[in-house]
């Protein structure tokens, strides 16, 4: 037997992790059914009792959409890593970056580093010459 711990004030914090999940995971039931698994834990008797309770939700997840989308993403990524490709990638000589902002700049400085030729344009001429004196220094 494992006894189950106090945890003052649960009800608060379990509150305030519920919303915050509702927040960050939208639509995903899986954070909040770990949220209930652990409560189920500390208010159960028993340590089976948490247990049973832990199997109950993770029998309506586990044939969910969401879990089903989760596992085709995950064999999809590990399945085109095996994907026979006889083509060899085209050299890169030459690249356009539209926008000379922090990430377009950074990108077309990334390319020029390795002695690949940029193209760089944005809408104003301003932005532009700020882009090129990053780049430069």
């Amino acid at each position: 037997e494992f006894p189950v711990p106090a945890f003052p004030d649960a009800d608060k914090y379990f509150a305030k992790v519920e919303t915050l999940m509702k927040q960050k995971r939208k639509n995903q039931p899986a954070p909040l059914a770990i949220i209930e698994c652990v409560k189920a834990a500390l208010e159960s008797k028993d340590f089976r009792e948490g247990v049973n309770a832990e199997q109950l939700l993770f029998k309506t997840l586990i044939g969910s959409p969401e879990a089903n989308a989760l596992q085709h993403i995950f064999f999809s990524e590990r399945g085109a890593g095996k994907l026979p490709i006889k083509e060899k990638p085209a050299e890169v000589k030459e690249v356009g970056v539209i926008g000379a902002g922090t990430m377009g700049g950074g990108i077309a400085m990334c390319f020029a580093d390795v002695g690949i030729k940029v193209i760089l344009i944005d809408r104003e001429q301003q932005y532009l010459d700020r882009g090129m004196k990053v780049i430069a220094n």
